[in-house]
């Protein structure tokens, strides 16, 4: 009998796994997700890179909002029109109080034959405290001319302001640039959004959000000439009292910079133009508030020059009083002594 060697067959023990306690379901795409995640991620971080240096987004998002944003002036009132409520120069030139001058007017037997026809996105604009995107004159107020045109009386012509950016020194351009707002200058790109400091904003963001959170950190701003200029003209009080202060500047800064088109280089010239012109410098009793580099020198010389005047007159009779009488210690008798007062 043949003996033949049969294998033995090998049983292999199977398992089922179950869900339950102490089990884990890896679905089958988590690699997939994960990396198409990393890959989002990667490409938001470089479009917020790109964008941050070309600014070709906001270019065009505020350049066709800002578009739309006109007026006509047609016969007939205008029950729609939307004027300020706020805001520094607002109240010194008087357009906070245009209703109020409208209905006294009317009182006294005036009417309204043209008036403005504002387009709906811009009286919501102005409604939500926002200024209009137009350039606002350094100086306003009322010119006086004979009927030859001749100005008899312009208030221009008592203020000491830079006409063009021309007219303004290299050095002092190069001066406040280097303090204020660095991106804006020559090597800034053509779209560059003056409105926006990206590496300053993001780490004034981020000190903002350490201290609400109960961090010792620093306040620090982030504000640029831009939107210092909104605050200072069109914020209540000329301050920025909340974040949302801060984005209505910001909104209404990029919306002038970007009205006449994609190219911002003449609108930063104008914005370091106006900042010089119209930045507030403080105020003083008989000189008024001072506003603008050359008005500032011009006042404020005459400000120093009459209190250093009055302080050396003080002093010349300061001087000039009689010393003082009082009792000797050492001989009991009256004599007189002088004190060093100066």
């Amino acid at each position: 009998m043949d003996a033949r060697l049969v294998p033995r067959r090998r049983v292999v023990p199977s398992f089922h796994v179950h869900a339950g306690v102490g089990s884990a379901d890896i679905p089958r795409g988590a690699p997939w997700c994960l990396v198409a995640l990393l890959i989002g991620v990667s490409l938001a971080l470089i479009a917020t890179i790109w964008e941050a240096q070309t600014s070709e987004l906001q270019s065009r998002f505020f350049g066709r909002w800002s578009s739309a944003l006109s007026y006509t002036i047609e016969p007939r009132p205008n029950p729609q029109i939307a004027f300020p409520d706020s805001g520094p120069f607002d109240q010194n030139r008087g357009y906070t109080r245009l209703p109020d001058y409208r209905d006294r007017l009317e009182g006294r037997g005036f009417r309204i034959t043209e008036q403005a026809r504002q387009t709906p996105a811009l009286a919501r604009l102005i409604r939500s405290g926002i200024p209009p995107p137009y350039r606002e004159p350094s100086i306003a107020g009322l010119v006086i001319r004979d009927k030859s045109g001749t100005a008899l009386f312009d208030p221009a012509t008592d203020r000491r302001v830079f006409h063009r950016f021309e007219e303004v020194p290299p050095l002092l351009v190069e001066t406040l640039l280097f303090i204020e707002n660095r991106r804006i200058g020559d090597q800034a790109g053509p779209r560059e959004n003056p409105a926006i400091d990206w590496p300053r904003s993001a780490r004034a963001l981020f000190y903002y959000t350490g201290r609400k959170l109960g961090l010792d950190f620093p306040l620090e701003g982030g504000s640029t000439l831009a939107t210092q200029l909104e605050k200072y003209r069109h914020s209540s009080g000329g301050r920025t009292s909340s974040p949302m202060d801060k984005l209505r500047q910001v909104v209404g800064a990029s919306l002038e910079a970007y009205h006449t088109g994609p190219d911002t280089h003449n609108a930063r010239k104008q914005i370091i133009l106006d900042y010089l012109n119209t930045m507030p410098l403080g105020a003083a009793p008989n000189v008024g508030e001072v506003h603008g580099l050359g008005d500032g020198l011009r006042r404020g010389s005459r400000w120093i020059s009459r209190t250093c005047t009055q302080r050396s007159s003080n002093r010349r009779q300061i001087s000039r009083r009689r010393a003082p009488t009082v009792t000797c210690s050492r001989c009991s008798t009256q004599c007189t002594r002088r004190r060093a007062i100066w």
